[in-house]
């Protein structure tokens, strides 16, 4: 079943791309629906686990070239922004903005995920990968620290909040971090105030 679901994710790509404030769309993955700004990143990072898990080499031949298409998309969108993040956009059901806690750790583990796979290759790509992949958690982690409430929460947005519902204006982001692999569970000090 992952692997029909993951099929179906790459059939989109160039196809239904994800809606924002994009430069270009060639090589993003969207969805069918409502095509959010993170589905390119939560792509990758699915299909980077499925591939550590299962080592399937049909379908890493059929669609490594894709990754990293969608990987270079990724890191395209965000060196063209002026803050290292991804640029407005769809976050979510019903909110648009820069959504950097729902679109940005997805993003920058897809580009991490490609890095490495480039690296195991021997790939000589996989040194700008890698350095494009460090650049962009350093600035996500800069955002994220430098927003983070005295609470503990983090908005799920920068900038104008006009744009974002009301009911998600703070996430409880630190499950959201986690999740892509972005920090290490294992040091949890980093993210505990998220929670």
């Amino acid at each position: 079943p992952v692997r029909r679901a993951l099929e179906f994710i790459f059939s989109l790509q160039d196809t239904c791309p994800p809606k924002g404030n994009f430069k270009t769309l060639e090589g993003s993955i969207g969805g069918t629906g409502q095509s959010w700004g993170s589905s390119t990143g939560s792509a990758l990072v699915l299909a980077a686990e499925y591939l550590e898990c299962t080592k399937d080499a049909d379908f890493e031949k059929r669609h490594f070239e894709d990754m990293v298409r969608a990987a270079n998309w990724i890191v395209g969108e965000v060196s063209a922004t002026t803050n290292g993040l991804m640029p407005c956009c769809l976050a979510g059901d019903g909110d648009t903005g820069i959504a950097f806690i729902d679109v940005d750790p997805w993003c920058q583990q897809g580009v991490a995920r490609v890095a490495a796979m480039l690296r195991q290759r021997g790939d000589k790509r996989a040194a700008a990968m890698q350095a494009s992949a460090d650049r962009y958690f350093k600035t996500l982690d800069s955002a994220i620290r430098r927003e983070q409430l005295a609470d503990g929460s983090i908005p799920a947005f920068l900038g104008d909040a006009s744009k974002t519902s009301f009911e998600f204006r703070n996430m409880p982001s630190g499950t959201e971090l986690l999740l892509t692999g972005m920090y290490d569970p294992t040091q949890y000090k980093k993210v505990e105030r998220c929670f």
